[in-house]
């Protein structure tokens, strides 16, 4: 502690996860059988796939469960839980590769998971999915390419897929949809790159469905802005706003998150937000934003002054001991119904756990 910045933040405990630190942008709570608080970590590369904590008490995380990847060639950079289904998400180091998609776990015994379902998502273009959202139980959305899909451009490889796994050992793609003119064939021209070194792609980074809406799927589409789709019919989703700040700025739009009681969205071009989660043992806020800076750590704003966000707290720990960068890489962040907070090191620091002073 004695390198941390921290304000308004009070540090519970930190697990470096014995040696395999490196946590991508998945986490998620699954309340167990026994009444056992377990998190689910996606690992951001080779050699984990994901690794399960027992947090009930988030003075001493515990680990339970761990899982190797297929190949060292990939990482599972997402996932999430909904009762005793674990869905991650697989994303090959280059095109071509496999396996790229998503599979599904039956983990209603914590300590084995067992596999149900592979969707397969590669193809001479693609590299599986990036990102997954399910909430519902019902239908997966996420940011993934398909072996069908011809980009226009090479770095536009990823684009929006639901797929209905109300039936986990078969899950059915059942629509899609991809920014105009980021597909071979398409009739609209394809869109204005980004100059050289600024140019990170037209493709959907998170995909975000909330159970106030519906029938809206919110979308950080990276050099394409913010796209809100209507997908009250989900075989044909439609484009009904899309707000692109690039110019003057360049990239990278990730995340979308809409406070639905004020009738704003908190827009992201630096990294992870709290997403508000339409989960019962998750933390929702209509005020408060938290959002991850790799070595700017986690911080917190108050939105209460939409027009002035004002900063209240922040959590940036010391480098871990072999930190490649020299510094902490603060990746994601998640917030328990306790109001415990969950946030992890990309590449060696793992797990922390907090208590908000505001």
């Amino acid at each position: 502690m004695a390198d941390t910045a921290i304000w308004n933040f009070r540090q519970l405990a930190h697990h470096e996860l014995d040696g395999f630190g490196g946590i991508g942008e998945g986490m998620s709570i699954q309340i167990a059988k026994d009444g056992r608080r377990i998190l689910w970590l996606a690992h951001e590369s080779a050699p984990k796939n994901f690794t399960a904590v027992d947090v009930s008490d988030p003075r001493a995380p515990k680990i339970v469960a761990r899982a190797d990847l297929p190949q060292s060639h990939m990482r599972s950079n997402s996932l999430e839980t909904v009762g005793d289904i674990l869905a991650v998400a697989y994303q090959t180091t280059q095109k071509g590769l496999q396996p790229a998609g998503f599979e599904l776990f039956d983990i209603s015994v914590p300590e084995n998971p067992r596999s149900i379902s592979f969707f397969d998502c590669s193809g001479p273009t693609s590299r599986g999915v990036h990102q997954l959202w399910f909430a519902d139980g019902q239908y997966i959305h996420m940011s993934s390419g398909a072996p069908d899909f011809q980009p226009s451009h090479p770095r536009d490889d990823q684009f929006y897929r639901i797929i209905d796994v109300k039936n986990p050992s078969k899950p059915v793609e059942i629509g899609r949809w991809w920014l105009p003119g980021t597909q071979i064939g398409d009739s609209e021209p394809p869109p204005v790159r980004h100059p050289e070194g600024a140019d990170t792609g037209f493709r959907t980074h998170n995909t975000n469905v909330y159970p106030e809406r519906p029938d809206r799927a919110y979308l950080g589409y990276i050099d394409g802005g913010m796209v809100i789709l209507d997908i009250s019919d989900m075989a044909r989703p439609k484009m009904v706003a899309r707000w692109d700040y690039h110019p003057p700025y360049f990239g990278f739009t990730h995340t979308v998150v809409p406070f639905f009681d004020r009738g704003l969205l908190i827009v992201s071009g630096a990294h992870n937000l709290y997403e508000n989660l339409p989960k019962p043992n998750a933390w929702k806020s209509d005020r408060i934003v938290l959002a991850t800076y790799f070595n700017g750590g986690l911080r917190a704003y108050d939105t209460s002054n939409p027009y002035q966000p004002a900063e209240v707290g922040y959590f940036v720990p010391a480098a871990p001991d072999r930190a490649p960068s020299g510094a902490i890489q603060i990746n994601d962040v998640f917030v328990d119904e306790r109001q415990i907070v969950y946030t992890v090191d990309r590449h060696v620091g793992g797990l922390y756990t907090l208590e908000m002073d505001f």
